[in-house]
């Protein structure tokens, strides 16, 4: 994982409102154990681009991990209906 979030970071600081490198180092982060650190990282994929439902899936996944349980629910939640065409919001 070490490999891949120096490689995301480097793209990160060529394009900071990369929405795709944002999520997937979430993702790495939340693999590596590091929820505190994935939360942020897909907040802000979300932040901008708030209609992926990749990245509200992964945002609750680790936000249920974090503890943060009720959030994360609604999130996966979410992101099912999403999936499907259903924007819920």
């Amino acid at each position: 994982y070490q490999e891949a979030r120096a490689v995301l970071e480097q793209a990160l600081e060529l394009d900071p409102l990369s929405a795709d490198a944002l999520n997937i180092l979430g993702g790495i982060l939340a693999r590596s154990g590091d929820f505190a650190g994935a939360i942020p990282q897909l907040e802000k994929a979300l932040a901008i681009d708030p209609r992926s439902p990749v990245t509200v899936f992964n945002l609750g996944r680790a936000q249920v991990a974090a503890g943060r349980t009720d959030e994360g629910i609604r999130n996966v939640e979410r992101a099912d209906q999403m999936a499907r065409g259903q924007d819920p919001t």
